[in-house]
């Protein structure tokens, strides 16, 4: 199995991918399949933020403001659903 370890602050040069044994159940335990990995969440989150910042730092959006969202995606996709929950539009 295949890990990404970060053991450092830094770009991409500090991830390392090393190979370590598949994890097994001991007893009393149960061996859980991950679906999504803690880089997809961490990613998630990251977006998500990005929402966040530009409707709340950037702008402060309130009820009535429009907003021309062009070509979204990642962060600035998920604004546009952020923005229809934070503000009514």
């Amino acid at each position: 199995m295949r890990a990404l370890f970060i053991s450092e602050y830094g770009g991409p040069d500090v991830l390392i991918v090393r190979d370590i044994p598949a994890p097994a159940a001991g007893p009393g335990q149960v061996l859980v399949q991950v679906a999504v990995s803690d880089l997809v969440a961490a990613a998630g989150l990251v977006q998500g933020m990005t929402a966040h910042f530009l409707t709340t730092s950037i702008y402060p959006a309130q009820a009535g403001d429009w907003a021309l969202v062009h070509a979204a995606a990642g962060g600035v996709g998920l604004l546009t659903h952020w923005s229809s929950t934070v503000v009514a539009w």
